[in-house]
C-alpha cells in the first residue's frame, strides 16, 4: 500500500510540474506585462496594499469586505515585489496551475461518487484531459494575465478546494476524517466568500451533487446523518452575505448606467434578458475562441424579441434545461457538467454595470471543459483517433493562448486591440490615451481623448484626463473648461472640484481654490490629495492647526502619501515640534529617496536644532540630485561647523 501511495504522490507531483511548465511556456509573454486597467486602482493606488500592518485599510477599501483575501495577497506581493509586475503575474499563474490540478482531482472524485466511467474514456485520462483543456484555453487569459482578476482565479481556487474537501468528507470512513474535511470545507468557503462573491453558489453546487448524483451513504454513517450535517453547514453558509449588509432590493432593482454600452440603463428585467445572450456568447467563445475582447460593446436587450437573438437565446436555454433532465439518469456526468455551468453562471444574474467580462467565464469553464471531453470521447470511439484529435485541439488552443498573451503585455497593445474591436466605446480610447500619456506621448493621448468624447460627449474620464494634460501644458483655460464640463454633467462629482481647485491655486486664486476643495471634500471624503492640497493653502495662510488636520486626514487615508508627510513635517518644524517633523520627513524620504526637496526640508529641521553636520549633508545630497541651494545657506552651515569644531581663545 505504501508503494502505491508513493507512486500516486509521485505521479501527482510530476503532473503539477508538467502543468506549470506548460502554463509558463504559454503565459511567459505576459509575465513581464505591465499593470493594466483596474490594477492601478486595486494595487498601485491602494494604500492598504503597501501597509501589511494596516489590515483595516484593506477591509474597508470596498463597501463590503468580499475582496479582502484577494487584496491581502496583493499586499503580500507588494511586500516582496514592490511595483514589479512579474511577481504578481507569476502568482496568478501558480494559482491557475493549482486550479488545473484541482480540476483533475474533482473529475476523479465526482466520477467515483457517481460510480460512472462514461464512454471509452477512463476516469484518470478524462481527468487529465479536462485539466489540460482548463489550463490551455485562451478564454482563461483575462483571469490570469490581468493581475486584478486574481479575484476570479483565487475564488475558484477556494471553490474547487472546498468542493474537494466536501467530497472527501462524503467518502471518509471515520468520524475524525469527516469532521476534518467538513471543517476544511467551511474555512475554505469562508476564504472564498472573502475573495469574490461568486462563491455564494458553492452551497447550490453541493446541493446539485447531492440531488443529481444520489451518492450512496458512507460506511458507518447513515445518509440522513451526513446529509443533515452537510445541509446545516450549507444553510449557515447561505447567511454569509448578511455579514456584508447586502441590500437585496437596492442591489437588484436600482437602475444603473451600463458600462458595456453607452446610453443603456440597466434594470433587473433587461439585465436578465441580456444575460441569456451572454450565456451563449460564452458558449461560442469556448468552442470558437476568436475575437476576444477585454471591453465588449454589449447592448442591453430591450425585450424578449429585441434584439431577436434574445428570443433564440431563451429557446436555447430551454433546450439546455431539457438536456440536463434527459441526461440525468443514463449520462449523469454529462448532466452534471452542464448543471455546473448553470449554477456557476447564476452568480452573474445579479445586475452589474459590466454586462460581460471574460474572467466571469473562469469558474464555469470547468463544466464546459468536462462536457467537451465527454462529448468528444463519445463521438470518437477509437482511442487513438480520439487522443490525436484532442491533442490537436489542445495545440491549437495553446497557440491562441500564447498569441493572446502578447496582447496583455503592454497597455498600448491591449487597448489598441480593444479600440479595433469596440470602436464605438469611449473607455478603450481613454485607457489608450492614458497609456500614451504615461509614455510621454501627449499628442496621441489627446487624440484618443478627443475620439472618446466624439463617441460619448458626456464621458467624464475623458474630460478629466484631458484636463490634466491641459494643466501640465499650462493651458489653464482649457483645463478649467473641461472640469466645468464635468461639473455640468455631474454636479456631485467631487474629484472634478478637487482638480479645478488645483488649477485655481496654480493661477494664484486661493479663495476659489479653497471653495472648490471644500466642495470636493463635502461630496467625497476619501479624496486624500484634496486634503493635502487644502492643507498647503492653510499652511501658506499661517493656519497651522487647520493644515495639520488636513494632513492628518490625508495620512489616515494613505499612510504612505509622501506629499502629505513632507508637508506635515514642515508644519511641525514651524511649530518647533522637531521630533515629529523629523519622523515625518524621514518616513517620506524612505518612501521617495530621490526627492531633493525632502532633504532640503529635513536640513532646515537639523539647522534649527543646530545639528549642522547633518543639515549640510542633506543640503549636499539635494544638490547632487539637481537642487540648487543658495550659496549663503551652504556657507552659513560650513561656518557654523567650523565654529563648533575650533575652540575660541
Amino acid at each position: 500500500m505504501l508503494t502505491d501511495l508513493k507512486k500516486t504522490l509521485l505521479f501527482q507531483f510530476l503532473l503539477v510540474v508538467f502543468f506549470f511548465l506548460l502554463g509558463f511556456l504559454l503565459y511567459w509573454p505576459s509575465l513581464s506585462g505591465e499593470f493594466q486597467f483596474d490594477d492601478i486602482h486595486f494595487i498601485l493606488q491602494n494604500p492598504g496594499v503597501r501597509c501589511l500592518d494596516r489590515l483595516d485599510l484593506l477591509w474597508n477599501f470596498l463597501p463590503q469586505p468580499t475582496r479582502f483575501v484577494g487584496l491581502y495577497t496583493f499586499a503580500l506581493n507588494y511586500h516582496m515585489h514592490q511595483s514589479q509586475p512579474w511577481g504578481y503575474h507569476l502568482t496568478n499563474l501558480l494559482i491557475h496551475v493549482m486550479n488545473a490540478f484541482f480540476v483533475y482531482h474533482l473529475v476523479i472524485l465526482i466520477c467515483g461518487h457517481f460510480h460512472q466511467d462514461e464512454g471509452d474514456c477512463p476516469e484518470r485520462k478524462m481527468a487529465i484531459l479536462t485539466a489540460l483543456l482548463f489550463l490551455l484555453h485562451p478564454l482563461q487569459t483575462q483571469a490570469i494575465s490581468y493581475i486584478s482578476q486574481r479575484f476570479a482565479c483565487l475564488a475558484t481556487f477556494f471553490y474547487f478546494s472546498a468542493l474537494i474537501s466536501y467530497l472527501c468528507a462524503r467518502k471518509a470512513k471515520t468520524l475524525k476524517a469527516v469532521i476534518f474535511y467538513m471543517f476544511s470545507f467551511i474555512v475554505l468557503s469562508l476564504l472564498g466568500m472573502l475573495t469574490k462573491e461568486v462563491v455564494i453558489t458553492l452551497p447550490f453546487m453541493v446541493l446539485g451533487i447531492e440531488g443529481l448524483a444520489g451518492i450512496k451513504p458512507v460506511q458507518s454513517f447513515s445518509r440522513r446523518q451526513v446529509l443533515t450535517g452537510g445541509m446545516v453547514l450549507l444553510t449557515l453558509l447561505c447567511f454569509i452575505p448578511m455579514m456584508f449588509a447586502f441590500k437585496i432590493s437596492a442591489l437588484l432593482l436600482t437602475p444603473k448606467p451600463s458600462a458595456s454600452h453607452a446610453g443603456d440603463t440597466i434594470t433587473f428585467g433587461k439585465y436578465l434578458l441580456t444575460q441569456m445572450r451572454v450565456f451563449w456568447t460564452f458558449v461560442r467563445l469556448f468552442f470558437l475562441p476568436v475575437h476576444q475582447n477585454v471591453d465588449y460593446d454589449y447592448a442591453l436587450s430591450a425585450s424578449l424579441f429585441k434584439p431577436a437573438q434574445t428570443f433564440y437565446s431563451a429557446l436555447g436555454l430551454c433546450l439546455y434545461f431539457r438536456l440536463i433532465w434527459i441526461f440525468r439518469r443514463e449520462k449523469m456526468l454529462w448532466s452534471f457538467s452542464m448543471l455546473w455551468v448553470l449554477i456557476a453562471f447564476s452568480a452573474n444574474l445579479v445586475p452589474r454595470r459590466h454586462i460581460i467580462f471574460e474572467h466571469k467565464f473562469y469558474l464555469l469553464s470547468f463544466g464546459f471543459c468536462w462536457f467537451a471531453v465527454l462529448c468528444l470521447s463519445h463521438v470518437i470511439k477509437k482511442r487513438r483517433v480520439f487522443i490525436l484529435v484532442f491533442c490537436g485541439y489542445l495545440v491549437l488552443l495553446g497557440l491562441l493562448t500564447f498569441k493572446r498573451n502578447f496582447v496583455w503585455r503592454t497597455e498600448i497593445a491591449l487597448w489598441s486591440d480593444t479600440v479595433k474591436k469596440s470602436p464605438a466605446k469611449s473607455r478603450p480610447y481613454v485607457n489608450l490615451g492614458n497609456a500614451y500619456f504615461k509614455r510621454g506621448d501627449v499628442s496621441r493621448a489627446l487624440e484618443n481623448y478627443h475620439k472618446a468624447l466624439q463617441n460619448n460627449p458626456r464621458h467624464i474620464p475623458a474630460y478629466l484626463n484631458r484636463g490634466v494634460i491641459y494643466e501640465k501644458l499650462k493651458n489653464f483655460k482649457a483645463a478649467l473648461a473641461d472640469y466645468d464640463k464635468i461639473i455640468a454633467i455631474n454636479p456631485r462629482y467631487g474629484k472634478a472640484y478637487g482638480y479645478r481647485g488645483y488649477v485655481w491655486n496654480l493661477q494664484g486664486s486661493q479663495t476659489k481654490a479653497l471653495q472648490d476643495y471644500n466642495t470636493a471634500i463635502e461630496l467625497d471624503s476619501s479624496l486624500k490629495q484634496v486634503y493635502t492640497n487644502r492643507g498647503i493653502i492653510f499652511k501658506r495662510l499661517g493656519q497651522y492647526d487647520k493644515a495639520l488636520n488636513d494632513y492628518n486626514k490625508a495620512v489616515s487615508l494613505d499612510p504612505d502619501l509622501v506629499q502629505a508627510l513632507g508637508n506635515r513635517g514642515n508644519v511641525y518644524r514651524l511649530q518647533k515640534q522637531y521630533a515629529l517633523a523629523l519622523a515625518d520627513l524621514e518616513q517620506a524620504i524612505n518612501l521617495d529617496p530621490q526627492s531633493p526637496l525632502l532633504y532640503m526640508n529635513r536640513a532646515l529641521v537639523y539647522q534649527e536644532k543646530q545639528q549642522y553636520h547633518r543639515a549640510l549633508s542633506d543640503v549636499l545630497t539635494a544638490q547632487k540630485m539637481g537642487y540648487k541651494p543658495s550659496g549663503q545657506q551652504v556657507e552659513f552651515l560650513r561656518k557654523k561647523i567650523l565654529e563648533n569644531e575650533v575652540p575660541s581663545l
